[in-house]
C-alpha cells in the first residue's frame, strides 16, 4: 500500500535525507556514496535544470515568431475552429472548444493592434496561440514540479525530469501549432496533483461533499476527458493510484472511488451534451471514420513491428508507415512527420534532413537506454527500497498504466476502427503528449544517487546529451 499521500505531508525530503546511510540498497538508495560528491553533483543538476527550463521558455518564446499555425496538423480543422469561434459561430468538429477559446482570450492583448488595423487577422490569432501555448508551457512546468513534490521524488530525480520535460521535442513541437492536446498536456498534471491532494484530505478527515478539491477534481477530468477520448486512460490511471493512496479500509475507498466516478461522468454527460448541441458532434466520434481512405484497419504487426536498421537507414516520412513504433521512435527526437524542425515548407536539403532525424534517432536510443536503466532502478526501488524512494517508485510505475493504455486504444483504433496505410498517421505523439512526462521519470531516475560511479558518469553523460539534443531538435533557427 502507498502511504506517501495519506501518511504524511508530500513533498519534503529532509526526513527522508536525514536518515542515516544504507548500503543495503546500492542499487537505489538516496543516501549512499560519498557525500559531498552527491553534494556537488546535486548544485550540478541544479544548475543544469535552470538552464534546460530558460532554454525551453526562449523556446517558446521564438518559435511562434518562425512557424505559420496554418501550415500545422490539419489547419483546416483547428485554425479553421479558431476562426469559427472568432466569428461565434460552432464549429462541427468532435474536438471540445476549451483549448481554442483559451487561444482566443489570449489574442485579446493584440487585439487594439487589430481593431487599428496594425496587423491582420491572422496575426492577432498567431499572437493569441503563441500567448496562450506559452501560457499553457508554464503551467506544464508548474505541474511538473508540484506533482514531483506530491509522490515524493527525491531532490535530484525531481530536477532532472523537470530538465529532461522542459526540453522534449514533441511538447515544442505541439506547441508551436493549434493542437487540443496542448491543454491535456499540464492538465493531466494537474489532474494527479489534485487527486492526491484529495486523498490526502480523505485520510485525514473522511470523504465530504462540501470538498472543493472533489469537485475541482471531478471537473477537471471530464474536461480532460471530453477533450479527447484518449483522455479515460489517465483517469484510470488516476483510480488506481487513489485506490491505493490513503489508509482507509478497501469499502471505503471504494465508496470514495464510486463517488468520484459518479461526479466525473455527471460533468461529462453535461459537457459532452452541451457541445453536442452546440456542434452537432460527441465527443468520441471522429471524422476520419466517414472518409474512404481510412476505411481499413491495420494489422497486428503494426503496433508490433521494430526494426532498428529501417530506421536508421530510411527515417523519412512514409518510410515507416508500417510500424507504429518505427514511427513514434523516428519522431520522438526528430520530425517524421515534417510538421516541425524538417517542415515540408521549408527548402531543406534531404541530406540534412536524414542527418537531422539520425541526430533525433541517436538521442531517442539515449532516451530509451536511459529509460531502461531508470525502470529497472524503479522496480529494484519497489521491491527493496523503503520510505519515501518506495511510495515515489510506486507512484512512478503506476503513471506508466496509463501510458500503456492510451498506446493501446490508438492501437485498438488502427486495428479494428480506421486506419490509412498509406501514412500510418494514427501514430502521433501529439495524440499522446500529455504521456511523455509519465515515460521520461524512467529516464529522471536513471541519474539519481545509489549507482557505481563509473555508471553514474556514463548516464550523467548521456542525460546532458539527451538536453542537449532536445534544444537543438525543439529550435526551429537551426
Amino acid at each position: 500500500m502507498l502511504h506517501g499521500v495519506g501518511g504524511h505531508t508530500t513533498g519534503q525530503d529532509a526526513p527522508r535525507e536525514a536518515k542515516p546511510p544504507s548500503h543495503a540498497i546500492p542499487f537505489g538508495s538516496d543516501s549512499t556514496g560519498n557525500t559531498a560528491r552527491d553534494a556537488r553533483r546535486d548544485r550540478v543538476m541544479l544548475w543544469i535544470t535552470i538552464v534546460a527550463v530558460v532554454a525551453g521558455i526562449l523556446i517558446r518564446c521564438v518559435n511562434p515568431f518562425l512557424y505559420d499555425i496554418r501550415f500545422g496538423h490539419d489547419p483546416g480543422w483547428h485554425v479553421g475552429y479558431l476562426i469559427q469561434l472568432l466569428n461565434l459561430h460552432p464549429c462541427p468538429y468532435y474536438v471540445a472548444p476549451y483549448y481554442y477559446l483559451i487561444c482566443l482570450l489570449h489574442g485579446v492583448a493584440a487585439l487594439p493592434l487589430y481593431l487599428a488595423s496594425a496587423i491582420e487577422r491572422a496575426t492577432c490569432l498567431s499572437i493569441g496561440v503563441g500567448l496562450a501555448n506559452l501560457d499553457l508551457y508554464v503551467w506544464y512546468l508548474l505541474g511538473l514540479w508540484y506533482l514531483a513534490l506530491a509522490i515524493e521524488m527525491s531532490q535530484r530525480q525531481r530536477l532532472a525530469w523537470l530538465a529532461i520535460c522542459a526540453v522534449l521535442p514533441v511538447v515544442h513541437r505541439s506547441l508551436n501549432m493549434v493542437r487540443p492536446e496542448n491543454l491535456m498536456l499540464p492538465l493531466a498534471m494537474w489532474i494527479i496533483i489534485i487527486g492526491l491532494s484529495w486523498a490526502r484530505e480523505l485520510g485525514e478527515q473522511g470523504l465530504s461533499f462540501r470538498s472543493y478539491r472533489l469537485w475541482l477534481l471531478s471537473f477537471a477530468c471530464a474536461l480532460f476527458l471530453t477533450q479527447k477520448v484518449t483522455g479515460a486512460s489517465l483517469l484510470l490511471g488516476l483510480w488506481l493510484m487513489l485506490l491505493f493512496s490513503h489508509r482507509a479500509d478497501l469499502r471505503t475507498r471504494f465508496r470514495h472511488l464510486f463517488v468520484l466516478s459518479v461526479l466525473v461522468i455527471a460533468f461529462t454527460a453535461l459537457l459532452g451534451g452541451a457541445h453536442r448541441v452546440t456542434s452537432g458532434k460527441w465527443f468520441f466520434k471522429h471524422h476520419a471514420e466517414k472518409e474512404v481512405e481510412y476505411a481499413h484497419k491495420a494489422p497486428l504487426s503494426f503496433v508490433t513491428e521494430i526494426d532498428p536498421v529501417r530506421m536508421w537507414k530510411e527515417p523519412l516520412r512514409n518510410a515507416q508507415r508500417y510500424s507504429m513504433p518505427g514511427i513514434l521512435t523516428v519522431d520522438l527526437f526528430g520530425d517524421y512527420w515534417r510538421y516541425g524542425i524538417s517542415h515540408y515548407k521549408r527548402a531543406i536539403p534531404r541530406e540534412q534532413e536524414v542527418l537531422r532525424a539520425r541526430v533525433g534517432l541517436v538521442a531517442t536510443w539515449m532516451f530509451v537506454g536511459l529509460g531502461l536503466l531508470g525502470l529497472v532502478r524503479t522496480l529494484f526501488w519497489v521491491v527493496k527500497g523503503r520510505g519515501g524512494i518506495r511510495n515515489a517508485a510506486a507512484y512512478q510505475l503506476t503513471l506508466l498504466i496509463p501510458v500503456i493504455l492510451a498506446y493501446a486504444i490508438i492501437a485498438y483504433t488502427a486495428m479494428f476502427l480506421q486506419f490509412d496505410p498509406h501514412k500510418g498517421n494514427l501514430a502521433k505523439w501529439e495524440y499522446l503528449i500529455w504521456c511523455l512526462p509519465f515515460i521520461a521519470m524512467s529516464v529522471s531516475a536513471s541519474v539519481e544517487k545509489g549507482l557505481p560511479r563509473q555508471l553514474a558518469g556514463i548516464a550523467a553523460t548521456l542525460f546532458v546529451a539527451i538536453l542537449i539534443a532536445g534544444v537543438v531538435q525543439s529550435t526551429l533557427i537551426f
